[in-house]
């Protein structure tokens, strides 16, 4: 048995950021409003003032009401504030890819998400999903906890199911979006630096933002052996600047405290290895 040759194709790309740009040395007023001078965070705020990030696109500026509470933000302050913000900014970015890659959210095929930021469940997979209007039988699957790596693993799965899709001589349009509130977690990682005197240098890094492609299987127009789809509507878009060729994984060993997330009662925490400080 064989089947016709395939590409995977990148066909669609989108991005969205929130409508709040602010100056990224603003987390000194948010700091020192809340919390005594101390050289964990005086350290804190000068590896902010030097990182090179002048501002930051945010849903929660550091003024704002949400990060000026009597007390951080809870746990589920932070997942509410997702569902709402984060979850507009993923949707805004998978349509840019759906029409960007010239297909219907009735082509999509699966839905691959990824996040840090946050946990709930259902996940913001099955929320994209609704809110795109997709099929109710689109695969849908959720990456968690692969930080800075979502978006490249979540392209490295679509590309598996992609893959799976040939051998089933299927069609396949995979949505893959990774999204971050991180504006959300600020006062949070600032209470850790008072109260366990640590520097954490995620603070001076991230901002809030989603981005989607669409990765596309495209089938090859040459002899079609035992089985493979002919008919033309499995071709998939013959369209797309990028080629996905292969993908592999693998973990540097000794890595696995570099970086870090925690999940705390108050949220979620950014915890780095010195060798992340920018200065």
């Amino acid at each position: 048995m064989s089947m016709k040759l395939a590409t995977l194709k990148v066909t669609g790309i989108g991005v969205a950021y929130p409508s709040s740009l602010v100056p990224a040395d603003e987390l000194d007023n948010l700091a020192y409003a809340h919390f005594n001078r101390s050289p964990a965070l005086d350290k804190t705020l000068a590896i902010n003032h030097c990182s090179g990030i002048k501002t930051l696109s945010v849903v929660a500026p550091f003024d704002s009401p949400f990060l000026n509470q009597p007390t951080a933000p809870s746990i589920t302050e932070i997942s509410d504030l997702f569902l709402v913000e984060g979850l507009a900014l993923a949707t805004s970015a998978a349509r840019s890819a759906i029409a960007e890659a010239g297909i219907s959210a009735d082509e999509i095929t699966h839905v691959v998400a990824s996040t840090c930021t946050n946990s709930s469940n259902p996940g913001y997979d099955l929320l994209l999903a609704r809110e795109l209007g997709l099929r109710p039988t689109v695969e849908k699957i959720l990456l968690h906890g692969v930080g800075c790596s979502g978006g490249l693993a979540g392209l490295r799965l679509a590309s598996s199911l992609c893959h799976t899709a040939v051998w089933r001589e299927r069609p396949a349009n995979v949505l893959v979006a990774a999204t971050e509130i991180n504006s959300s977690l600020a006062r949070n990682g600032l209470e850790c630096v008072d109260r366990d005197q640590e520097v954490r240098v995620g603070l001076a890094l991230f901002a809030d933002a989603a981005s989607a492609l669409i990765l596309s299987l495209e089938y090859g127009s040459g002899e079609v052996l035992d089985g493979a789809a002919a008919d033309a509507d499995r071709k998939g878009p013959e369209k797309g600047i990028f080629e996905v060729i292969n993908a592999i994984h693998m973990v540097v060993p000794g890595t696995e405290s570099i970086l870090r997330f925690d999940i705390s009662s108050q949220g979620l925490n950014f915890l780095f290895s010195p060798s992340f400080a920018p200065c």
